[in-house]
């Protein structure tokens, strides 16, 4: 009886195990991996916008306006929607332990279409306001210019994020991570390969391209799994 005992804790412990390395490694492996293509990225833009012609500070500097400078601004609200989509991964991943697919679809749609309209407003917003927000909070007007360049790009940056988390809720986490893989060796082939033709204009490129591409993937992995509920 009690051998018996022993050999269903054992099980369940192993079954334990299994579900937490199951999520675990592959989760791992690709953060890893998604690490070492940051960085890769982060290496050769430098050196791509010199093959350009333009010399090693200017370029830092270029770059640094758009990523320390006018990409914060465009992305502060952002940590409102990861805030509260955050807060719902548990919802989500209970809803569908349950199998209750009517509640998910539902609540990411309202999810979706809420954070489309607040991004929508903010584009628009920075659209209009972005040269006295860079004037203002850095005393430079080629920061507004960026902040104005990459508004129309908030909708989607946005709604990634959403969609992101609520594939996190649906044990659909290794798929983000992929899809970011993905985003990551886009952007960085268009760093490699259009950078040194075009400058800086090929790094806002890359921004555009591998944004909307993280959009559409995540999306259409969520769609799919829409209809494969029925």
């Amino acid at each position: 009886m009690n051998h018996n005992i022993e050999n269903r804790k054992i099980t369940k412990n192993n079954a334990f195990f299994y579900r937490i390395f199951r999520i675990l490694l592959p989760v791992a492996v690709t953060s890893y991996i998604r690490s070492g293509l940051s960085t890769l990225k982060q290496l050769i833009i430098p050196s791509s916008l010199e093959k350009n012609g333009i010399n090693c500070e200017k370029a830092l500097a270029e770059y640094g306006t758009i990523t320390g400078m006018a990409m914060p601004i465009v992305m502060f609200p952002a940590t409102f929607l990861t805030a509260v989509s955050g807060l719902l991964i548990p919802e989500f991943s209970r809803y569908y332990v349950k199998k209750d697919y009517r509640k998910i679809k539902q609540y990411s749609d309202k999810l979706i279409v809420g954070s489309f309209l607040f991004a929508l407003l903010l584009s628009a917003f920075f659209i209009v306001f972005g040269n006295t927000l860079g004037e203002w909070i850095y005393h430079d007007t080629s920061v507004g210019i960026y902040i104005k360049l990459f508004a129309p790009l908030i909708p989607f940056m946005y709604v990634d994020i959403i969609v992101d988390n609520i594939l996190k809720g649906l044990d659909a986490q290794v798929n983000v991570l992929f899809i970011n893989i993905v985003d990551l060796l886009v952007s960085i082939s268009f760093i490699f390969f259009f950078v040194p033709w075009f400058g800086i204009k090929g790094f806002i490129a890359s921004v555009f391209a591998s944004e909307m591409l993280n959009f559409a993937l995540s999306l259409k992995k969520l769609l799919d799994l829409e209809k494969s509920w029925g």
